[in-house]
C-alpha cells in the first residue's frame, strides 16, 4: 500500500500539459462544445482535457491574470495528503466558484497539471452536467458502468483509483467523494466495506445509505 500511496503522489506532482505555455488573448469559443443539458459559452463550463472557463491546457498564470484579472488571481499552498504541500495558484480565490491550479513539478506557473473544483455551491459543471453535489448513482449512470474508489475518512478518502472502462476512462476527469448522512446507526459490518485505506466499488449497497455525492473534481490535460 505504501507503495500505491508514493505513487498517487508522484503522478499528482508530475501530471502535465501537452503543449508549452503561451499567450492567450482571447477568451476561449466554446460554442462548437455546446450540450443538450448547457448552453454554449457557458462561463462555469469545464470540458475534461480541453478547457476549465477560459483556462485551457497551453496557459501560464500570467495568462490566466491576463484573463481573469489580477484580483482574481493569487498564490497559495496546497495540500497533497500526508502532511506534503504544493505551491498553487487559485482563481476566483474566497468565492463558491473557487478553482485551485496545481503546476507540473519543476515548471511552476507555466504547466498545469490538473485544475480543481472542491467549493460547495460551485457552479463548475461538465458537459454532461457532473458538478459538486451530484450524487453517486447519477455518476455510475453517466459512467455507463460501476467504478472503484479509496475508502472514506483518510487522506485520499472517496478518490477515484478506476473508471473501469467506462465512459470517463481516460478522459481526463477525477472525481472525489463524500458521503453526508449521519453514519453511526448503520450497520458496521457494511461500513468497514468501505472506510479506510482499501478500494471501494461504487456497487457497495451501503452507499446509497451513506448519501454519497461529488466533493471534488479534478481537470487534468492529459498527453
Amino acid at each position: 500500500m505504501k507503495y500505491l500511496l508514493s505513487t498517487f503522489m508522484v503522478c499528482f506532482l508530475l501530471l502535465a500539459c501537452q503543449n508549452p505555455a503561451k499567450k492567450q488573448d482571447t477568451p476561449l469559443d466554446i460554442s462548437a462544445d455546446s450540450t443538450k443539458t448547457h448552453e454554449p459559452n457557458n462561463e462555469w463550463l469545464a470540458i475534461p482535457n480541453k478547457s476549465v472557463g477560459k483556462i485551457t491546457v497551453d496557459m501560464s498564470e500570467a495568462d490566466i491574470i491576463e484573463v481573469y484579472g489580477k484580483n482574481q488571481v493569487k498564490r497559495d499552498s496546497l495540500s497533497i495528503g500526508e502532511g506534503f504541500y504544493i505551491q498553487s495558484t487559485v482563481v476566483f480565490p474566497d468565492t463558491p466558484n473557487e478553482l485551485r491550479i496545481a503546476w507540473e513539478e519543476g515548471k511552476t506557473f507555466e504547466k498545469i497539471a490538473r485544475i480543481i473544483v472542491r467549493q460547495n455551491k460551485a457552479q463548475w459543471h461538465t458537459p454532461e452536467g457532473l458538478m459538486i453535489g451530484t450524487p453517486l448513482q447519477k455518476v455510475i449512470d453517466l459512467n455507463d458502468t460501476h467504478f472503484n474508489f479509496w475508502g472514506f475518512d483518510w487522506d485520499y478518502a472517496g478518490s477515484v483509483s478506476s473508471w473501469e472502462g467506462g465512459n470517463f476512462d481516460g478522459k481526463g476527469l477525477g472525481v472525489r467523494f463524500n458521503y453526508e448522512a449521519d453514519i453511526e446507526d448503520l450497520d458496521s459490518k457494511a461500513l468497514k466495506a468501505v472506510i479506510g485505506d482499501q478500494e471501494v466499488s461504487s456497487s457497495e449497497p451501503v452507499l446509497k445509505e451513506m448519501q454519497v455525492v461529488v466533493s471534488e473534481m479534478f481537470f487534468y490535460f492529459p498527453e
